[in-house]
């Protein structure tokens, strides 16, 4: 509570500045208040538990947005590097006592955190950085990226690049459908149309699955039913109420 309090005193003084300060300096004060607020947060982060089993939710729209690209850098390098202390100390014990358990970082609506040009923000782009790192070396350490999208030519390619195992739902543009494709860099010409011809014909929780995971079927793509929905759904629509005659 305290230093809550005395990050909301700092924010009012910086923004109390603004009018008569130069907005390069302002700008740097603003940087400094949002690192605080990271090595706040990087202060009270528990160490991931190895073994774990437990499923942790980051509930993005609940952090502040000028807060929410370092609060979740700090959280994802935190148990990433968790990861890579755990394997410097796996590799020198004996296999049998290797006890640790992979660790999922699923990024829902990654579009918002990944995205695909330069940005202005410090923050963004370090957490942009965090997750292209990885991408590319988190397999090595235990550590897998699932990213969910229905934009996913608004993600930094390098990270898209990265994707082994592709899941792709019905999706009715053609063209969005080619530039998916082509980023994805799915087969020769007659595959791609086949999985194009499957894709636009889908129904509702069926998929199409590329990758190592259809691999073992002996082709290179793979029809998957997802099943019904064991989840309740979360938030809601808006009522009727304001339809109705009065």
């Amino acid at each position: 509570t305290e230093t809550k309090e005395t990050l909301r005193n700092s924010s009012d003084d910086i923004h109390a500045l603004a009018k008569c300060i130069n907005p390069s300096v302002f700008h740097a004060y603003l940087n400094r208040l949002r690192q605080l607020v990271a090595d706040n947060l990087a202060a009270t982060v528990p160490p991931l538990p190895i073994p774990s089993s437990r499923l942790s939710v980051i509930n993005m729209p609940r952090i502040l947005n000028q807060y929410r690209s370092a609060a979740i850098e700090v959280i994802v390098r935190r148990h990433y590097e968790d990861a890579k202390l755990a394997w410097g100390l796996a590799i020198d014990e004996a296999e049998a006592k290797d006890k640790r358990a992979p660790l999922f970082i699923i990024v829902d609506e990654a579009h918002n955190v990944m995205p695909p040009d330069p940005v202005s923000s410090s923050s963004v782009e370090a957490l942009r950085a965090v997750f292209r790192t990885i991408a590319s070396e988190g397999r090595k350490y235990g550590v897998f990226l699932v990213i969910i999208s229905q934009r996913p030519d608004k993600i930094d390619a390098s990270i898209v690049s990265e994707c082994e195992n592709i899941l792709i739902m019905r999706l009715s543009s053609a063209s969005l459908l080619d530039d998916y494709m082509s980023g994805f860099g799915w087969g020769s010409p007659p595959e791609a149309s086949i999985i194009r011809d499957k894709v636009g014909r889908l129904g509702r929780g069926y998929a199409i699955a590329t990758g190592p995971w259809a691999e073992t079927t002996g082709s290179n793509h793979v029809v998957f039913y997802g099943a019904a929905r064991r989840a309740l759904t979360g938030g809601r629509n808006l009522s009727r109420h304001w339809c109705k005659n009065a």
